[in-house]
């Protein structure tokens, strides 16, 4: 199993009980027994999604985050293809970047892999209306990357280090490879 930043960890805990403490304030005003079935069922939603997110974040070793709209044509920009074929967005996330890529390339398959159940469930439920686009709830480590022609990720440097053997092994040399924030150094074919 793999190790989750204790930054992370604590980051997002802040969020939730601080999510946690603006329901309780919201709710508050509402007497009666409807305003203590809203507040549960409030706290019921946010430790399921903690249940949901924190044990595949420790899996995974990085907490799914969404893309900005300016990140997405960042990384949309950087990509030398007019057209690319296939492609593969390697950790989708709640599906930002991906929904960004079939919109921009309507001509090219665009597969987004996620292995954490609850962005995978909404990058699935946003991408379900459009036809060039494939949500898969999986690690890409396990998936043979050789039929890509673009392959797009934002992994941290641990993860970025693994992906450069799979690379290795498995990419075609036509194929692109776009990397986020990490470069790929350990990857024999790195270049800026």
């Amino acid at each position: 199993m793999r190790r989750c930043d204790p930054c992370c960890w604590l980051l997002g805990w802040i969020v939730v009980l601080v999510a946690m403490i603006v329901v309780a304030v919201l709710v508050q005003p509402l007497d009666g027994k409807y305003g203590a079935i809203l507040l549960y069922a409030l706290l019921g939603l946010a430790f399921l999604t903690i249940c949901l997110l924190v044990p595949c974040s420790i899996y995974a070793g990085i907490p799914p985050l969404p893309s900005s709209a300016a990140s997405c044509d960042a990384v949309i920009d950087a990509i030398p293809l007019a057209a690319p074929g296939r492609i593969g967005e390697l950790g989708c996330g709640w599906g930002d970047l991906a929904l960004a890529l079939a919109d921009r390339f309507e001509g090219s398959e665009i597969v987004g892999f996620e292995m954490s159940p609850l962005p995978y469930a909404v990058a699935s439920c946003r991408g379900s209306a459009v036809p060039n686009l494939e949500v898969r709830l999986d690690d890409f480590s396990e998936e043979d990357l050789g039929e890509f022609d673009l392959l797009i990720c934002y992994l941290s440097d641990e993860h970025v280090a693994a992906l450069a053997t799979q690379l290795t092994a498995q990419i075609r040399k036509e194929c692109v490879v776009v990397s986020s924030t990490f470069a790929v150094r350990e990857w024999p074919l790195f270049a800026r």
